[in-house]
């Protein structure tokens, strides 16, 4: 998708370390560490990639994740409530 393809020009332009970058189809903009078998998708995607461009984007991913990630947590466990399939 286009808003993809830009984040991956800017990644690319501001000379990103180490990333591999792989076409994933249409769903959402995925990201992973080598080590981890984490998956991050969409703005965390976004904020855990700025890692590997220096310093500050890391400070800036860190709190991109540091909104995200707890936001995206309430929003499934909100959904589970909601469905009946509790905690």
């Amino acid at each position: 998708s286009k808003p993809q393809n830009l984040w991956i020009d800017i990644l690319k332009k501001y000379h990103a370390v180490d990333i591999d970058y792989q076409p994933a189809g249409a769903g959402s903009l995925t990201y992973r560490e080598p080590d981890e078998t984490r998956v991050f998708f969409g703005l965390a995607a976004v904020g855990k990639s700025l890692n590997r461009i220096n310093f500050f984007c890391a400070m800036v991913g860190a709190g991109i994740l540091l909104l995200v990630l707890p936001l995206s947590y309430l929003s499934q466990r909100s959904r589970h409530v909601f469905q009946g399939s509790g905690p």
